[in-house]
């Protein structure tokens, strides 16, 4: 072998060494818990990685979610991931009964596990396991207000929420399901001491250390 061909099989296998010890050390650094800040969806926006802000007549106003990273031998430099989210979701309804177009607001809690893996210093990919994606709709949360003008009360609307209910659930829990889903990918990933921020599709998130 020439001492051309050595240097360059040496240095191929120092980027392979510096670009596992990134990963490695991205996935250290990510290991534990993760709650993010409330997150506000641009409006209207076709978004990659489950980041459509809009989906099936309903629009995604907010999320605040959260990460667990563990480790797991079984997973080189990843493991086991739980994520949990709460999202905000308005939808408009038109209704005979009312006789005027009104917005449905409610908040969607979901959960969902699977597997984590760093594959280079600031992206990590996941993968959950869909029968583990669980919704539920808070009846709580569930506000009314109108797409219009009008001098009907909004007092009007409380008697819709028992029958709208079933179809929210349905609807809402549906659409969130597919969003969490499609998340693939976490980019961008930046530690610093307590605070981790990273992309999911053009939407930026901000999370602290637990």
């Amino acid at each position: 072998m020439n001492k051309t061909l050595t240097l360059a099989v040496a240095g191929l296998c120092a980027l392979g060494l510096a670009s596992c010890n990134e990963e490695a050390k991205l996935a250290s650094q990510v290991e534990g818990i993760w709650s993010g800040t409330t997150t506000q969806m641009n409006q209207g926006k076709k978004q990659k990685g489950g980041d459509a802000s809009a989906i099936t007549g309903a629009t995604v106003n907010s999320v605040t979610t959260s990460f667990t990273f563990t480790p797991d031998e079984s997973v080189k430099n990843g493991g086991k991931v739980i994520y949990s989210g709460v999202y905000s979701i308005s939808q408009p309804v038109n209704s005979a009964t009312v006789g005027v177009p009104f917005k449905v607001t409610a908040n969607v809690k979901t959960t969902a596990s699977g597997t984590w893996q760093a594959v280079d210093d600031d992206e990590i990919t996941v993968t959950f396991d869909a029968t583990s994606v669980n919704t539920t709709l808070d009846p709580q949360s569930v506000a009314f207000s109108y797409a219009e003008l009008t001098d009907k009360p909004v007092s009007e609307l409380d008697s819709l929420k028992a029958n709208l209910l079933p179809n929210l659930e349905i609807s809402f829990g549906g659409e969130i399901q597919k969003r969490v889903a499609s998340i693939k990918k976490l980019d961008d990933v930046k530690v610093r001491d307590n605070s981790m921020t990273l992309e999911i599709g053009k939407t930026d998130y901000t999370f602290t250390k637990q």
